[in-house]
């Protein structure tokens, strides 16, 4: 049976209940609410032949962090597609390319797809956002080049919650704070219960460096959030960077050791493992520089921990910060053997990052200047956003207050 979801796009399903199923689990997909998961679940229990079904299962787990599960139900749709309309084949075919990591093909497919289908926002929705196919692309000039990516959509989707919060992101990392604020209010007012908006809203907010406002709604808005959804762990992160920068280092650790860094705890940190992995070394970092004490055991702490979820080089964004447990923790030969694993553009600055990130741990104040200034000029390739990377600039900022002389 031929349906339409709520972009107006045509797919098959067995049923009217299994069509339902369907459009309320891309809603709360695209609004990263714990539900999408059993909902998805309900669907393909009713209807097992769902390619679009299927794949948006495989992107889920993706995102979870679960990597072979996600590439198994990409086959499975995968070996569906022949039996599907055209939309739905192209959809799962390209969201297969994704969720198989295939980088520049996988977006060229992307490309390709929505020529067609302009509105097909699960295939526009991984090439946006910061760990998406352009912002985790490694290129200079990734921030504006995903501003500029999402600009033919602005009409086809103009009155759409999901991609009026996606586009108030990329104005965001584009400097456009204004136009950001305002998509993002407009978004908000059309689904005030996506976690997805709330995350955009808090990364607004820190750069006009409204903390205060933050605090005001964020915490009241994570109660009603369930510890299963995606953006969980990550909006705590941002309630803590709030209170951190307004001096309250003491509420600032509680909500790092109950939501963000909770090791062996049954009910407390989950979340996506780069998230747990950059979050909590990035806080804790922070933290660091405002006088908290942590010491190098707890530091080689934070580096087990975060090896349990990469255990190997390979994703720069969770390498940069892996290394800066093990820098902090005074690992240096750990260090060394890591960062002579990492390779491509991004290797020199992570390099150099670290190098600084040890110096500072040694008290070389000058060493670690030098090198942190060398890790500065386009560090947007490491990914992440301007709010994440900025762990760089207040490291630099703190070696320079030292002031100390250059010390080999």
């Amino acid at each position: 049976m031929m349906h339409y979801d709520q972009y107006g796009l045509e797919f098959t399903a067995a049923s009217d209940a299994a069509a339902d199923l369907y459009r309320q689990a891309i809603t709360a997909f695209l609004a990263a609410q714990d539900t999408t998961e059993p909902l998805l679940d309900q669907l393909l229990g009713l209807d097992p032949d769902s390619g679009v079904g299927r794949i948006a299962l495989a992107r889920l787990r993706q995102s979870q962090g679960h990597g072979e599960q996600a590439r198994a139900e990409a086959q499975r749709a995968l070996e569906l597609a022949p039996k599907l309309l055209p939309r739905e084949a192209s959809h799962v075919q390209t969201l297969a390319s994704v969720v198989r990591g295939e980088g520049r093909a996988a977006l060229a497919r992307v490309h390709s797809h929505l020529e067609t289908y302009p509105r097909d926002v699960m295939v526009l929705a991984p090439a946006t956002g910061v760990f998406g196919l352009i912002g985790f692309s490694g290129e200079v000039g990734r921030e504006q080049a995903l501003l500029r990516f999402l600009q033919p959509y602005c009409n086809v989707l103009a009155d759409d919650w999901w991609f009026k919060a996606t586009l108030a992101f990329a104005a965001c990392e584009t400097g456009h704070l204004d136009s950001a604020a305002r998509l993002v209010a407009q978004s908000w007012t059309l689904n005030p219960r996506s976690a997805n908006t709330a995350h955009i809203r808090a990364h607004i907010e820190y750069e006009q460096g409204r903390d205060h406002e933050t605090l005001s709604w964020l915490e009241v808005w994570l109660a009603d959030y369930d510890r299963k959804g995606l953006m969980h762990c990550h909006l705590w992160w941002h309630v803590a960077l709030a209170r951190l920068r307004l001096g309250d280092a003491g509420r600032a650790l509680q909500a790092l050791g109950r939501f963000v860094y909770a090791p062996g705890s049954s009910d407390g940190a989950w979340g996506p493992p780069l998230n747990l992995v950059t979050d909590s070394v990035s806080l804790m970092y922070r933290a660091w520089l405002r006088g908290v004490e942590v010491s190098p055991a707890q530091w080689a702490a934070l580096s087990i921990h975060s090896r349990r979820y990469f255990a190997k080089p390979g994703i720069r964004f969770a390498d940069f910060h892996l290394c800066l447990s093990l820098a902090m923790a005074g690992a240096a030969h750990e260090l060394d053997e890591w960062l002579a694993q990492i390779d491509g553009p991004t290797a020199p600055l992570i390099r150099h990052a670290n190098h600084g990130f040890l110096a500072i741990a040694q008290s070389r104040w000058g060493v670690a200047v030098l090198e942190l200034e060398q890790a500065l000029p386009n560090h947007e390739i490491l990914g992440g956003s301007r709010a994440q990377r900025d762990l760089l600039l207040e490291a630099l900022a703190f070696a320079r207050s030292r002031g100390a002389p250059l010390d080999h």
